[in-house]
């Protein structure tokens, strides 16, 4: 049987993986995948009235360095974010709530897009197909 007596974590190797051009490949095509399923779901949503710009034309892909998982865990990576710009992007999400002259609450319910997305990515586990 054989032990393992001391290990070294070459955090230099790691982080030179993290942050090389696979790795920031792989997770602008699972950024991508993700900006797809977003607009599938926000297909059927509105424009904005003012500026006209619809939701579902107003995702970006963004890969970029960060540093620090937690301070326990300092680790230099690569990430994607994807975010909407649309002016109306934090009603679509969230919803609203206003409060009327007899002093009832309305809420509308916001669609959750993002927050859905994300589940998506979950649910797929590293699963996307190689191209």
């Amino acid at each position: 049987m054989a032990r393992l007596l001391a290990f070294k974590l070459n955090r230099g190797g790691v982080k030179a993986l993290a942050v090389g051009p696979e790795c920031r490949r792989m997770v602008n095509e699972h950024a991508q995948v993700a900006k797809t399923f977003a607009e599938t779901l926000s297909s059927g949503l509105r424009s904005d009235e003012e500026d006209k710009r619809h939701y579902q034309d107003s995702f970006e892909v963004e890969v970029e360095v960060v540093h620090g998982i937690t301070p326990e865990w300092p680790l230099t990576r690569a990430v994607g974010r994807l975010a909407n710009t649309a002016p109306h992007a934090i009603i679509v999400e969230f919803g609203t709530a206003r409060t009327t002259k007899d002093g009832r609450v309305v809420q509308t319910r916001g669609y959750g897009i993002l927050s859905r997305t994300l589940d998506f990515l979950n649910s797929i586990d590293g699963r996307l197909d190689p191209e």
